[in-house]
Protein backbone atom coordinates (compact mmCIF):
# COMPACT_ATOMS: atom_id res chain seq x y z
CA UNK A 1 0.00 0.00 0.00
CA UNK A 2 1.60 3.22 -0.97
CA UNK A 3 1.81 5.76 1.74
CA UNK A 4 0.60 9.81 1.49
CA UNK A 5 2.46 12.23 2.76
CA UNK A 6 1.68 16.12 2.86
CA UNK A 7 4.64 18.25 3.56
CA UNK A 8 4.99 18.68 7.33
CA UNK A 9 8.39 18.67 9.02
CA UNK A 10 7.62 15.05 10.71
CA UNK A 11 6.30 13.71 6.98
CA UNK A 12 9.45 15.29 5.37
CA UNK A 13 11.75 13.46 8.41
CA UNK A 14 9.99 10.25 7.79
CA UNK A 15 10.29 10.20 4.14
CA UNK A 16 14.19 10.68 4.78
CA UNK A 17 13.92 7.45 6.52
CA UNK A 18 12.70 5.26 4.52
CA UNK A 19 14.18 6.49 1.92
CA UNK A 20 17.65 5.02 2.89
CA UNK A 21 15.73 2.10 3.93
CA UNK A 22 15.12 1.35 0.36
CA UNK A 23 11.90 3.08 -0.26
CA UNK A 24 10.93 4.17 -4.07
CA UNK A 25 9.03 7.92 -3.55
CA UNK A 26 6.74 9.39 -5.72
CA UNK A 27 7.67 13.77 -4.85
CA UNK A 28 6.73 16.88 -6.36
CA UNK A 29 8.85 19.12 -7.82
CA UNK A 30 8.40 22.81 -9.67
CA UNK A 31 8.21 20.96 -13.17
CA UNK A 32 6.78 17.77 -12.82
CA UNK A 33 6.52 14.99 -10.51
CA UNK A 34 9.08 12.51 -10.23
CA UNK A 35 9.91 8.94 -8.64
CA UNK A 36 12.96 9.22 -6.60
CA UNK A 37 15.15 6.96 -4.10
CA UNK A 38 18.26 6.85 -2.05
CA UNK A 39 21.58 7.01 -4.74
CA UNK A 40 22.77 5.32 -1.69
CA UNK A 41 20.70 2.17 -1.43
CA UNK A 42 21.10 -0.45 -3.87
CA UNK A 43 17.36 -2.37 -3.75
CA UNK A 44 16.17 1.49 -4.46
CA UNK A 45 17.67 1.57 -7.31
CA UNK A 46 17.02 -1.92 -8.66
CA UNK A 47 13.76 -1.14 -8.21
CA UNK A 48 13.63 2.61 -9.96
CA UNK A 49 14.99 1.24 -13.08
CA UNK A 50 13.11 -1.77 -13.18
CA UNK A 51 9.75 0.13 -12.83
CA UNK A 52 10.99 2.59 -15.32
CA UNK A 53 12.97 -0.49 -17.69
CA UNK A 54 15.51 1.92 -18.39
CA UNK A 55 19.14 0.35 -19.52
CA UNK A 56 21.11 -0.18 -16.11
CA UNK A 57 24.37 1.29 -18.03
CA UNK A 58 21.77 4.55 -18.75
CA UNK A 59 22.51 6.87 -15.45
CA UNK A 60 19.51 8.65 -13.89
CA UNK A 61 20.02 12.43 -13.36
CA UNK A 62 20.32 13.14 -9.49
CA UNK A 63 18.21 16.02 -7.78
CA UNK A 64 20.55 18.47 -5.16
CA UNK A 65 20.29 20.84 -2.81
CA UNK A 66 23.05 23.30 -4.32
CA UNK A 67 26.41 22.95 -6.01
CA UNK A 68 27.66 21.55 -3.00
CA UNK A 69 26.40 18.60 -3.34
CA UNK A 70 27.21 18.61 -7.05
CA UNK A 71 31.06 18.73 -6.35
CA UNK A 72 30.77 16.11 -3.62
CA UNK A 73 29.31 13.68 -5.99
CA UNK A 74 31.73 13.88 -8.32
CA UNK A 75 30.33 16.40 -11.03
CA UNK A 76 33.16 18.28 -13.08
CA UNK A 77 32.12 22.03 -12.71
CA UNK A 78 32.64 24.52 -15.12
CA UNK A 79 32.62 28.00 -15.83
CA UNK A 80 29.70 27.64 -17.97
CA UNK A 81 28.10 25.80 -15.32
CA UNK A 82 28.68 28.42 -12.29
CA UNK A 83 27.05 31.13 -14.75
CA UNK A 84 23.64 29.11 -15.38
CA UNK A 85 24.07 27.99 -11.44
CA UNK A 86 24.03 31.74 -10.46
CA UNK A 87 21.33 32.63 -12.97
CA UNK A 88 19.18 29.88 -13.30
CA UNK A 89 19.19 27.67 -9.95
CA UNK A 90 17.50 26.25 -8.07
CA UNK A 91 15.24 25.62 -10.84
CA UNK A 92 14.00 24.06 -14.09
CA UNK A 93 17.64 23.24 -15.80
CA UNK A 94 19.20 20.00 -15.67
CA UNK A 95 23.14 20.02 -15.73
CA UNK A 96 24.53 17.34 -17.99
CA UNK A 97 27.99 17.37 -16.28
CA UNK A 98 31.43 15.21 -17.01
CA UNK A 99 31.68 12.91 -14.41
CA UNK A 100 34.82 10.27 -13.86
CA UNK A 101 32.26 7.23 -12.15
CA UNK A 102 29.61 7.35 -14.96
CA UNK A 103 31.29 9.43 -17.91
CA UNK A 104 28.66 12.34 -17.77
CA UNK A 105 25.96 12.79 -14.95
CA UNK A 106 22.98 14.56 -14.70
CA UNK A 107 21.97 17.18 -11.67
CA UNK A 108 18.92 19.44 -10.94
CA UNK A 109 18.65 21.75 -8.52
CA UNK A 110 15.28 22.01 -7.91
CA UNK A 111 12.96 25.36 -7.03
CA UNK A 112 10.71 23.90 -4.82
CA UNK A 113 10.10 23.84 -0.88
CA UNK A 114 9.17 20.37 -0.50
CA UNK A 115 12.04 18.87 -2.47
CA UNK A 116 14.59 20.86 -0.78
CA UNK A 117 13.52 19.78 2.37
CA UNK A 118 13.86 16.54 1.45
CA UNK A 119 16.89 17.07 0.08
CA UNK A 120 18.16 18.48 3.49
CA UNK A 121 16.46 15.73 5.60
CA UNK A 122 18.30 12.88 3.31
CA UNK A 123 21.76 14.57 3.32
CA UNK A 124 22.35 13.36 -0.03
CA UNK A 125 21.39 13.35 -3.57
CA UNK A 126 18.19 11.57 -4.87
CA UNK A 127 18.35 9.57 -7.77
CA UNK A 128 15.16 10.55 -9.53
CA UNK A 129 13.27 10.23 -13.28
CA UNK A 130 10.16 11.50 -14.55
CA UNK A 131 7.25 9.78 -12.48
CA UNK A 132 5.23 8.61 -15.43
CA UNK A 133 5.80 5.39 -18.18
CA UNK A 134 8.15 5.77 -21.23
CA UNK A 135 5.88 7.47 -23.54
CA UNK A 136 3.06 8.44 -21.39
CA UNK A 137 2.68 12.19 -20.49
CA UNK A 138 4.71 13.75 -17.40
CA UNK A 139 2.74 14.11 -14.42
CA UNK A 140 1.91 17.61 -12.90
CA UNK A 141 -0.53 16.15 -9.21
CA UNK A 142 0.21 13.41 -7.56
CA UNK A 143 -2.43 11.59 -8.61
CA UNK A 144 -1.36 11.94 -12.10
CA UNK A 145 1.77 10.11 -10.85
CA UNK A 146 0.03 7.67 -8.95
CA UNK A 147 -2.00 6.64 -12.22
CA UNK A 148 0.96 5.18 -13.86
CA UNK A 149 1.92 2.70 -11.05
CA UNK A 150 0.45 -0.22 -8.78
CA UNK A 151 0.69 0.00 -5.14
CA UNK A 152 3.79 -2.63 -5.13
CA UNK A 153 5.89 -0.14 -6.94
CA UNK A 154 5.88 2.61 -4.63
CA UNK A 155 6.49 2.76 -1.05
CA UNK A 156 4.97 6.38 -0.56
CA UNK A 157 4.18 9.71 -2.79
CA UNK A 158 4.42 13.40 -0.98
CA UNK A 159 1.28 15.05 -2.22
CA UNK A 160 2.22 18.99 -2.83
CA UNK A 161 -0.15 20.06 -4.77
CA UNK A 162 0.11 20.91 -8.44
CA UNK A 163 3.64 21.67 -10.38
CA UNK A 164 3.71 25.57 -11.10
CA UNK A 165 5.89 24.93 -14.47
CA UNK A 166 3.68 21.41 -16.17
CA UNK A 167 6.57 20.96 -18.07
CA UNK A 168 10.17 19.48 -17.91
CA UNK A 169 13.22 21.08 -17.51
CA UNK A 170 15.94 22.02 -19.69
CA UNK A 171 18.75 19.77 -20.09
CA UNK A 172 22.22 21.51 -20.61
CA UNK A 173 25.10 20.00 -21.24
CA UNK A 174 28.41 21.52 -19.82
CA UNK A 175 31.88 20.15 -20.30
CA UNK A 176 34.99 21.75 -20.54
CA UNK A 177 33.38 25.31 -20.42
CA UNK A 178 31.24 24.33 -23.58
CA UNK A 179 27.31 24.86 -23.84
CA UNK A 180 24.58 22.82 -25.43
CA UNK A 181 21.18 22.59 -25.14
CA UNK A 182 20.00 19.14 -25.43
CA UNK A 183 16.37 19.49 -24.96
CA UNK A 184 14.25 22.71 -24.60
CA UNK A 185 12.05 23.02 -21.30
CA UNK A 186 10.58 25.26 -19.14
CA UNK A 187 13.75 27.58 -19.70
CA UNK A 188 13.98 28.40 -23.86
CA UNK A 189 17.20 28.09 -25.75
CA UNK A 190 17.24 31.94 -26.53
CA UNK A 191 16.92 33.01 -23.02
CA UNK A 192 20.18 31.06 -22.11
CA UNK A 193 22.15 32.16 -24.68
CA UNK A 194 21.41 35.48 -24.20
CA UNK A 195 21.97 35.62 -20.80
CA UNK A 196 25.44 33.88 -21.35
CA UNK A 197 26.09 36.78 -24.10
CA UNK A 198 25.56 39.17 -21.73
CA UNK A 199 28.45 38.11 -19.26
Amino acid sequence: MTLLFKSSDAEIEQAATLLKRGALAIIPTETVYGIACDERNEAGIERLYQIKGRDKNKPVARLVSGIEQIIAHGGQVTDTLKKLIEKYSPGPITYILDHPEYGSMGYRIPDHPVALKLLTALDAPLMASSANKSGEADASTCQEALVYFSEDQIDFAIDAGPSTLKRASTVVQCSHNSLEILREGSISRAEIMRNLNER
